[in-house]
């Protein structure tokens, strides 16, 4: 009789076990936002309302919970579909604080200087982290469909660089090859002038000086912009203003001199970008004193770097030997003009 009803007592311990797990799973429920406070529905406003966006536009959104959380949530813009891809934007802010109910979502689509055809692409603004986005109940995202239109600049944006290792020995006689390399970049100046290409003498470039502009600083690399001359052709030559391997560099050392062509790049943003690389006959070297030296007693040299014509709607830019190198269409609506601000001349 005592065994029997032990076993009443185990069968019945074992029936309670089951129950109450039974109990507990029945009452398990999807996870709530931290603190009890529970889920938020996001709804999203723009004051966006077209059809097409071009390389550098702005647009905003504005994220609205309709109850606050005590978490953070990040919304964003994402692409998903078309031909653009998320490198094409940069999105920014869209954080809604702990205990606030609202936050704004910068976007900005990129402006580089390829001459891209036009690109579609949908955009969803949502949160999209799968930590938070579960609490965004009943939240439906917003897609935005547009077409991507390339910029186009009317400006012609110049680069002048020159940059070249030389190699200083320090004269020790017992040790003729020790010695260090030392960048141009630090140690010369160009300026970079224009003069018209009408009578223009190699020669003598400041016969047909065109002074509207000029990159006479002691920047490295020099730039100078083009935006709304007349048609017409303009020649770029260059000026050593200022060379340090010319003057004793302390402890004897002395310079293996080279020559230092000068790099131009041309660019039309959205349009065309060229390089033109400063013809042998025309390139300076390290061994020519600047106007700015002390020494310097000759006339001041110029080299010619490249030419630049404006007609036809069109940019073409050339070579020493008159070689075209590249062009592109100027905006019909534009006329180009000289712009650079008023640095004066050292």
């Amino acid at each position: 009789m005592m065994r029997k009803y032990l076993n009443f007592i185990i069968i019945g311990i074992v029936l309670v076990a089951t129950g109450v797990t039974g109990c507990y799973e029945q009452e398990v429920v999807a996870p709530i936002a931290p603190g009890g406070l529970g889920y938020a529905t996001a709804t999203f406003t723009t004051d966006f309302t077209g059809s097409e966006l071009n390389e550098g536009d702005t647009i905003y959104y504005t994220v609205t919970l309709d109850k606050q959380l005590d978490v953070a949530v990040t919304f964003s813009a994402k692409v998903i579909g078309g031909t653009a891809t998320d490198d094409d934007f940069t999105v920014s802010g869209g954080i809604v604080e702990p205990y606030t109910n609202e936050a704004k979502i910068m976007i900005i689509v990129n402006r580089d200087n390829a001459a891209d055809v036009d690109e579609t692409v949908q955009l969803e603004i949502g949160a999209h982290s799968v930590g938070t986005k579960y609490m965004m109940y009943n939240t439906t995202n917003s897609v935005l469909n547009v077409t991507l239109k390339n910029f186009v600049s009317d400006d012609l944006v110049m680069e002048f660089a020159w940059d070249k290792d030389i190699f200083v020995n320090a004269g020790y006689e017992d040790y003729p090859d020790y010695g260090w390399d030392i960048s141009t970049y630090d140690h010369v100046d160009f300026d970079i002038f224009v003069s018209d290409a009408e009578g223009y003498d190699n020669n003598n470039p400041w016969g047909t000086f065109n002074p509207v502009t000029y990159a006479a600083t002691g920047d490295t690399p020099e730039e100078m912009t083009f935006s709304g001359l007349a048609d017409g052709g303009y020649v770029i030559f260059s000026e050593l203003w200022y060379n340090g391997f010319i003057e004793d560099l302390g402890y004897g050392e002395t310079a293996t001199h080279k020559p230092m062509p000068i790099t131009a790049t041309f660019l039309r943003q959205g349009v065309f970008e060229v390089t033109v690389v400063q013809d042998p006959s025309q390139t300076m070297s390290t061994d020519q004193p600047g106007a700015a030296n002390a020494d310097y007693e000759g006339e001041v040299v110029d080299y010619f770097v490249a030419g630049v014509t404006i007609g036809g709607g069109e940019y073409v830019i050339t070579d020493y030997a008159g070689t075209e190198i590249g062009r592109g269409k100027i905006s019909d609506n534009s006329k180009i003009r000289l712009q650079r601000p008023a640095y004066l001349r050292k």
